[in-house]
């Protein structure tokens, strides 16, 4: 069998997650995203800035490394990212006091905590239970430590957000709107 069989089956018959984004990412199917999503990012890099306070971050679903990219000058100790995506991984323009890894979310005990931040951009909805997920990774934070979140405004998220409701605080949120589209970003806190 080729390997161009084997990918095939792995991303579409067998669905396994890992092989459809290494798959999307090596034909250059997020190639587009990353101007868009600079965009939204420069309005929530005021809240890296703001809640990161020389500590360190996380950034669960690090993708091509458009979040750490926007993080230049911000002040933090270390910057961890993991994506599900080794192809998007290899990607990124690494820098000093950094470190991404392939990895499953679901799964992943990142060893280098606790950090002040923790990021999920875009990324809650591939998670069967989000707010089961961000309760696991509140074991990660620092004391004064929280969750940057964000997510496109769709029924999905609003779930998310109003079951994450129930456990968190919201500290700080922001709304963007872009092409006709919102996102929202929020800081929150376990209650």
């Amino acid at each position: 069998m080729t390997n161009r069989f084997i990918s095939f089956i792995r991303r579409k018959v067998l669905r396994i997650d890992k092989y459809r984004w290494d798959y999307q990412y090596s034909v250059g199917q997020w190639d587009g995203l990353k101007t868009q999503e600079m965009l939204r990012l420069n309005a929530a890099r005021n809240f890296l800035i703001e809640y990161t306070k020389g500590g360190k971050i996380l950034e669960i679903g690090c993708g091509e490394g458009v979040f750490f990219e926007n993080a230049i000058g911000v002040n933090y100790s270390f910057y961890e990212g993991i994506d599900l995506s080794e192809v998007a991984i290899s990607r990124i323009k690494k820098r000093e006091k950094s470190l991404f890894i392939g990895a499953d979310m679901e799964k992943y005990e990142p060893a280098n905590s606790p950090f002040a931040i923790i990021v999920f951009n875009e990324v809650l909805y591939y998670s069967k239970k989000p707010v089961d997920l961000l309760k696991r990774y509140c074991q990660y934070l620092a004391k004064d430590g929280v969750f940057l979140i964000g997510m496109y405004d769709t029924e999905k998220s609003t779930n998310i957000w109003l079951g994450a409701s129930k456990v968190f605080s919201e500290l700080d949120s922001l709304k963007v709107h872009q092409d006709s589209k919102v996102w929202y970003y929020k800081i929150l806190k376990l209650k």
